[in-house]
């Protein structure tokens, strides 16, 4: 039975359910933070669905939606599948950014060849 997606605004009163996702979360990235996913979020692009049991943040634009999750998702293949099935539903081209070598690596044994992975060094987080 396919998933229904529903993506929703990040705010204060959401926090405590997107932290109960973020607990178990490996990939130390800023965007896997209470705080940050309101202070970065003013223009409120990027939203949050809970996806297979897993958390996951997506942006929409015109041509594609790109999402990000934390690397403690239980059934991966559940989660890629639901988010395939979103945006071919959309008719727009799904992408993935903010994930950890090991998320590559499983979604590489999962779908070989389905997939490009690209470093882009301007998104990369920075240290103050």
């Amino acid at each position: 039975m396919k998933q229904t997606i529903e993506f929703k605004k990040i705010t204060i009163e959401e926090l405590p359910v997107i932290k109960q996702y973020l607990q178990g979360n490996k990939n130390r990235a800023c965007d896997y933070t209470g705080g940050n996913n309101i202070m970065w979020n003013q223009d409120e692009r990027v939203r949050y669905a809970i996806v297979a049991e897993s958390l996951v943040y997506g942006i929409e634009k015109e041509e594609n939606i790109t999402f990000f999750m934390p690397d403690n998702a239980d059934d991966l293949k559940a989660v890629m599948d639901a988010l395939t099935d979103y945006t071919a539903q959309k008719e727009k081209k799904m992408r993935l950014a903010v994930i950890s070598e090991e998320q590559k690596d499983k979604i590489e044994a999962l779908y070989p060849d389905r997939f490009t992975f690209a470093f882009d060094r301007d998104d990369s987080d920075y240290v103050y």
